[in-house]
């Protein structure tokens, strides 16, 4: 979750609230972090609100970075004991939830494969299944463990929390930014929207999700209230060898990319911290198993095939989907 060394200009998911065109005008802060570009939108209070969601975001990233040798997460990842109460210590206990609640499917102790897939540095590489093999058994050994002194991993594997950390980061600027005053807001980080309240007129938040063919397009648009909107996709990070196309969402039971038959996964949920461990887990598990914990959970969803949108029943009367979908995808709602 280093700062970015270059600019992502495709991202899943964006806000089109149309913030130009409100009676009052918006205020705007930019920058880069965990990996992506980031971009606060707000109404009411204080313009300082929004730069100093930036500062907030630079210090969680601080902490959370897997790279980064002065990390509260390098620290755990050495085998070293951090004791905390605060951010890192409410991270750690949501990732393990969420590894809970999808059997594994989420697992923040999957470092030592994404690390081997090349996918932490830019160095991709298809390892041997050998390689595979001794990173899965790291996995699969590993947890996060709360001891009364601190918080360290069991085993002799490392956590990584890409899949989980700008959702929860998204949920700390949220509240900041509400108990800064703000009526509503868009937070951006990449793939990750969450909202603040409504727009000036009351009307609700207008967020499109884009096409994973990479065309520019998008897929449809959601008409939302305050709440979380988190896209994973094959497509964001990905390398090709030997003519085979491989992404960055590792299954940690297979070691591999994940197979399921889904190009795109959205969650839409009140936390963002769990709309983005969802929507790793899901994509990994495969639609018909994540409808199940999708429907416990109470979330909504949005599956991409190839040729296919699946949007979840709570969706219908939210999602428009856009006119250039027509012909290349079949829009089923269940």
């Amino acid at each position: 979750m280093k700062r970015l060394l270059s600019v992502i200009i495709l991202v899943s998911i964006f806000a089109l609230s149309s913030c130009e065109e409100d009676r009052v005008d918006p205020y705007y802060a930019y920058g880069t972090a965990m990996d992506t570009n980031v971009s606060i939108c707000i109404y009411g209070g204080n313009k300082n609100a929004a730069n100093s969601c930036l500062e907030l975001l630079y210090d969680l990233e601080g902490q959370f970075s897997v790279t980064a040798k002065g990390s509260k997460l390098s620290a755990l990842n050495r085998g070293e004991l951090v004791e905390d109460k605060g951010h890192f210590y409410t991270l750690c206990g949501l990732a393990n939830e969420i590894c809970t609640l999808t059997e594994g499917a989420y697992n923040p102790c999957v470092y030592p494969l994404v690390k081997l897939w090349g996918f932490t540095t830019g160095n991709y590489n298809v390892p041997s299944e050998d390689k595979i093999a001794e990173s899965i058994k790291l996995v699969n050994e590993s947890k996060i463990v709360f001891k009364q002194e601190g918080i360290c991993i069991e085993g002799d594997g490392a956590a990584d929390f890409g899949g989980i950390a700008k959702g929860y980061a998204s949920d700390v600027l949220r509240e900041h930014l509400k108990s800064q005053g703000v009526d509503g807001a868009v937070i951006s980080l990449g793939g990750n929207i969450a909202t603040v309240g409504s727009k000036p007129d009351g009307k609700k938040w207008s967020i499109g999700i884009n096409s994973p063919k990479g065309n520019g397009g998008l897929l449809g648009t959601l008409l939302l209230g305050e709440c979380a909107v988190v896209t994973s996709g094959s497509y964001f990070r990905n390398f090709v060898e030997n003519g085979k196309f491989y992404h960055h969402i590792i299954d940690p039971q297979s070691g591999e990319p994940a197979d399921s038959g889904l190009v795109s996964v959205t969650v839409i949920a009140k936390d963002a911290a769990l709309a983005d461990g969802l929507s790793t887990a899901f994509f990994v598990m495969g639609m018909e198993n994540a409808k199940i914990v999708a429907e416990s959970l109470d979330v909504e969803t949005v599956f991409v095939t190839e040729n296919e949108i699946y949007v979840s029943s709570g969706l219908k009367e939210k999602f428009t989907p856009d006119s250039s979908v027509e012909g290349e995808y079949q829009i089923i709602y269940n």
